[in-house]
């Protein structure tokens, strides 16, 4: 399978996070970042339906949000620890 546009590819400096459903209403479907740039005029209630038809080619597997809280995390101590 190839990378799709949505992919968190070096030549595209955002990607979308995928989780179980009450994460992206949680997040608004804000979690659909990828999808909502590629499309911006697609209501966010749709993305994931959008996501859905597009499919695992155009929009690769990202990263767990676990993983993203995770490097987040990881990152703000990083911050944290620079400044003192």
């Amino acid at each position: 399978a190839g990378r799709g546009v949505g992919g968190a590819a070096a030549d595209r400096p955002t990607h979308s996070v995928y989780g179980p459903a009450w994460f992206g209403v949680l997040c608004a479907h804000a979690n659909y970042h990828a999808e909502h740039h590629d499309f911006p005029k697609v209501p966010s209630w749709r993305l994931p339906e959008l996501r859905a038809l597009a499919g695992d080619d155009f929009y690769p597997a990202s990263p767990s949000w676990r993983e993203v809280l995770r490097l987040l995390t990881f990152r703000l101590r990083q911050t944290a620890q620079r400044r003192c």
